[in-house]
C-alpha cells in the first residue's frame, strides 16, 4: 500500500471515478481512480490536490482518491443549519449504498 499526493485532473461522476496526475511525476495520468464515496462532487475539481491510496503499482483501479486537501472548502449547500444535519432524498445528495 502506498500513499501518494496528487492533483485532480478530471473527474467523472457517473463512474465516480477520476483522472489524477502524481506528484513529482510530471505527465504520469492515473485514469479511472475509484473516488472515496464521502467526498462531495462538487468539490472534486481540476487542479485540486488529493491525497491517493494505492494498494496495487501497476493497477490504479484497485486504488483510491481518499482525500482533498490545500484548500478551504466551500460549505456545503444542502446543510440545513437550523435543523444541523443534511437533508436526505434530494436530488444530488450522493451516491445510493
Amino acid at each position: 500500500m502506498i500513499i501518494h499526493p496528487a492533483i485532480i485532473r478530471a473527474f467523472d461522476e457517473a463512474s465516480w471515478t477520476a483522472t489524477v496526475e502524481l506528484v513529482g511525476y510530471e505527465n504520469s495520468l492515473l485514469m479511472g481512480v475509484p473516488v472515496a464515496m464521502d467526498i462531495r462532487p462538487d468539490l472534486i475539481a481540476p487542479g485540486v490536490q488529493c491525497g491517493v491510496l494505492l494498494f496495487d503499482d501497476i493497477n490504479p483501479a484497485d486504488g483510491c482518491v481518499f482525500c482533498l486537501y490545500g484548500a478551504t472548502p466551500a460549505p456545503d449547500p444542502r446543510f440545513d443549519p437550523v435543523h444541523g444535519h443534511r437533508h436526505r432524498g434530494l436530488e444530488g445528495d450522493g451516491p445510493k449504498l
